[in-house]
């Protein structure tokens, strides 16, 4: 199986070289594609000098009613009065028969093994149109397999001008080369068919060609690309700014560093584009959040991959989800791609014996093409645990860093405090220094989550005490609800000295202060509302 197609015009090329080499048979993985699909094998047939001939199970032969049985239509391949020059022969989404009917599926192999479709007169190869890579098992020896893919973004400006040119008034079809760019980029990771619809929907909703337009392209391709379910698209005007996580002062050193790489000059520079970082650490310390400010500063939409949702009971379909699912997130021309803790499903990809090896199948794919990628695409991988995690998955050349996280430190708790007052309304100034000294104390080894969740519960108990108060806790009904909070430190202890040996030895601290502090749980830095500054923390 072939993946390698950066373009439209790469995999035409080998499907012709294919049939000049007198390949008989082809398996084009479309996906959506079938229109674009369908137009790239006319234009190699005329190229060529074939004749073009189409299959359908609804109107058999060029839509003719002749031979709508897949069998009878294949059978009628070789027979002179059907096909007697070179022709391309193209079938549509023949998988639903060949892989539940033993019949086509004999009928298409004795063809092939007889070199029946190939003759001295002539040549017919055959081309299966199916949406994924799903096919009998019994055929895959005597074809080959390749993944049509989706519009690049040269492809995509010719969409745009095709769909400008149709707008009659003139007025609403002008626009710059520098928003015809931006549109485009916009338009990545979508389907020919998608583009050109979420682009005319855009064009109507706006009333022509306006800067607007990118918003609302991004918000349409979030919705497009939730059919997918292993997916989740977050466009990049709503993805938190720094302002929102601090603490992360080494993570946004070492991202201030390289960000660099995505500006216009870097290309003649040399740089190579960064692969991603891996953020190990206790649950609860932001690690998610982090990736959201991660694609702010890179400017790049955020992309969560649903690992959970790649694995499917039928042969085959984990796999082919894991390969459309690296196909697409290529396809978008950048962006923050988020595999949020990845432990709990990678964490048995070592023996992959529980599930058949489809893990292990799986995570191979993963390794392979963090390996290989080197495009925009930035990968942020965040575990809670590093037990019974392979450890091919966390080397050099794979990820560019590994950044430890462990629970915030005196001056972060304080900080995290602050940030979810100033949400709720409540003014950090109301508590004396006697008061911090008692929260920040009591709250020791809390990660961000908890300190939230005792901040929104000591709120419920202010206003049922005396609703005068409007949900502002004193400092004790804080300490109360930081009391009735067993921190994850205390549940699950060896996990917690495990990754913190883990931490010390193999990553590099994500925040300068914790990396100073001394004694006491190893505390990082997690959820405080400070500016994306590595100056500050």
């Amino acid at each position: 199986m072939s993946n390698a197609f950066k373009d439209i015009k790469e995999v035409e090329d080998q499907i012709t070289l294919y049939i000049r080499a007198g390949v008989q048979c082809v398996q084009l993985v479309v996906g959506g594609q079938n229109g674009s699909a369908e137009e790239s094998l006319k234009k190699i047939a005329k190229e060529l000098g074939y004749s073009f001939a189409v299959w359908d199970c609804i109107h058999g032969w060029n839509g003719s009613d002749k031979h709508v049985n897949l069998t009878e239509a294949i059978e009628s391949i070789p027979i002179p009065a059907q096909f007697d020059q070179n022709t391309i022969i193209m079938m549509r989404d023949p998988h639903y028969e060949l892989m539940q009917n033993p019949n086509p599926v004999a009928a298409l192999k004795g063809l092939i093994q007889r070199q029946a479709l190939n003759t001295k007169k002539n040549r017919r190869p055959v081309i299966l149109l199916t949406p994924s890579t799903n096919m009998n098992q019994d055929l895959l020896p005597y074809m080959k397999q390749l993944v049509y893919p989706l519009p690049s973004h040269q492809h995509l400006m010719g969409i745009f001008e095709g769909v400008r040119m149709s707008i009659s008034d003139p007025t609403k079809k002008q626009c710059s080369d520098t928003l015809r760019y931006q549109i485009a980029t916009a338009l990545s990771g979508l389907t020919t068919v998608d583009a050109s619809d979420a682009l005319a929907e855009c064009i109507v909703r706006h009333g022509g060609i306006t800067p607007e337009i990118i918003d609302t392209i991004e918000m349409e391709k979030g919705r497009l690309l939730q059919k997918s379910e292993v997916l989740s698209y977050v466009p990049k005007k709503d993805i938190i700014g720094g302002n929102e996580l601090g603490g992360y002062s080494e993570l946004k050193m070492w991202l201030n560093e390289r960000k660099v790489a995505y500006e216009p000059e870097a290309e003649s520079l040399g740089l190579d584009y960064p692969k991603g970082v891996v953020l190990i650490g206790v649950p609860g310390t932001g690690k998610s959040k982090a990736a959201d400010v991660i694609a702010r500063e890179l400017r790049l939409p955020r992309v969560t991959f649903n690992f959970d949702a790649v694995f499917n009971s039928l042969v085959g379909e984990s796999e082919r989800r894991t390969r459309e699912t690296i196909q697409t997130a290529d396809a978008l021309g950048g962006c923050v791609l988020l595999i949020d803790e990845a432990d709990k499903v990678l964490g048995g990809a070592i023996d992959g014996t529980g599930d058949s090896g489809v893990t292990k199948r799986v995570f191979g794919q993963l390794l392979s093409w963090l390996a290989s990628k080197k495009n925009k695409t930035f990968v942020v991988l965040t575990m809670n645990r590093i037990t019974g995690m392979p450890p091919e998955l966390l080397r050099k050349g794979r990820f560019d860093e590994i950044f430890f996280v462990d629970t915030p430190s005196d001056e972060e708790r304080k900080a995290i405090f602050e940030i979810h007052m100033r949400k709720r309304r409540i003014d950090p100034v109301v508590y004396t220094d006697k008061d911090w000294k008692q929260l920040v104390s009591k709250s020791r080894d809390y990660v961000g989550a908890e300190i939230e969740q005792a901040v929104s519960a000591a709120m419920f108990t202010a206003y049922s005490a005396d609703k005068a108060s409007r949900g502002v806790p004193s400092a004790a009904q804080l300490v109360s609800s930081l009391e009735d909070i067993v921190p994850v430190v205390k549940v699950d202890p060896e996990n917690i000295e495990a990754i913190r040996k883990f931490g010390k030895d193999r990553a590099r601290s994500v925040s300068s202060s914790r990396k100073a502090a001394k004694g006491g749980g190893g505390g990082r830095a997690l959820d405080l509302d400070l500016p994306f500054n590595p100056s500050s923390n």
